[in-house]
């Protein structure tokens, strides 16, 4: 952990979701129980005591769905581009092609 940083409580958690996203303790319970526990991208249920989070569309403030860490990460590290997580895609599927090169 960094200097200076305290260890959240999971009720601290809890109050920041519904402060920053609007949604309300039995609104995140919904949307947990909707998505069977699961990332809405990578399918995997969080590890440890780390919770789904809230990805919302940072124009719009919309509520798109629940990511893991690592997935909320990912798409913000794209800043939500679509063409680009495209070209990442294919940039993927292209150089792990055992011909790529040849």
């Amino acid at each position: 952990m960094k200097k200076g940083r305290k260890k959240k409580k999971a009720s601290e958690g809890t109050k920041h979701i519904k402060l920053c996203r609007k949604v309300s303790k039995e609104d995140y319970a919904m949307m947990l129980a909707w998505s069977g526990g699961k990332c809405a991208i990578c399918g995997n249920e969080p590890i440890g005591t780390k919770r789904l989070v809230v990805d919302h569309n940072h124009t719009t403030g919309n509520i798109r769905g629940l990511l893991c860490h690592y997935c909320n990460l990912g798409i913000g590290l794209f800043k939500d581009n679509i063409n680009s997580l495209a070209r990442a895609i294919v940039y993927l599927r292209t150089r792990d092609n055992p011909d790529y090169g040849k």
